[in-house]
């Protein structure tokens, strides 16, 4: 693209960038990206409203407009961005452990998704609390497939989990609590709210 630009002139450029999985070929994100700005921003705000009219999270962001204040402001940043970050209607991803605010850990899944972000939406958003623990179920055959290998029963986690579930973090610097971890998620998922339960059952957490 040539342009010719007379001196002081101010020019903006807008840059869209679309992004998609490789195990999703049928979808094409460049026709959304290629939309106009105002009409994005409408449908952001259309996805937005019924997630933040849920009691949990209406309650927690009403008493934050009260006063702008440093210890009312980062609860409402933290569930931005937790509600940011889950996606109900992908049960194949989980959160990384940067969420979306950066690349370190390459967007790897660790058990603090299930310890500190799965209460949240147990409590807020039950949709994407399953999804998250249905991430688990897929990536269970890799678990016990880990848990063979280390000649344990029952499954191992990994501490680092990307799309298939297999251990992407060395085997000299994993430690158990990962298995811990996702039994307590299922624990507090059955506990806390109806959600349906897994098409077999079962959570992974076999006894060994």
């Amino acid at each position: 693209m040539d342009l010719e630009i007379p001196p002081g002139q101010v020019v903006c450029f807008e840059r869209l960038v679309a992004v998609t999985r490789s195990d999703a070929l049928d979808q094409d994100p460049g026709a959304e990206a290629r939309t106009s700005s105002t009409s994005r921003v409408a449908s952001a705000g259309a996805a937005w409203s019924p997630i933040t009219r849920r009691p949990g999270q209406a309650a927690a962001l009403r008493r934050g407009r009260d006063r702008w204040d440093e210890a009312r402001s980062r609860p409402r940043f933290a569930i931005y961005h937790l509600n940011g970050a889950a996606n109900p209607a992908d049960e194949r991803v989980s959160i990384g452990a940067r969420a979306l605010t950066g690349d370190d850990y390459l967007g790897h899944v660790f058990w603090d998704t299930e310890i500190y972000l799965l209460p949240f939406y147990i409590l807020t958003w039950p949709e994407a609390a399953r999804a998250l623990l249905m991430y688990r179920f897929h990536t269970l055959d890799a678990a016990r497939a880990k848990a063979v290998r280390l000649g344990w029963r029952g499954a191992l986690y990994a501490w680092e989990s990307a799309d298939t579930g297999a251990e992407a973090c060395p085997e000299q610097v994993i430690v158990r609590i990962a298995r811990s971890s996702m039994c307590l998620a299922a624990g507090w998922s059955s506990t806390s709210a109806p959600m349906s339960p897994t098409p077999s059952g079962n959570t992974g957490c076999d006894r060994g």
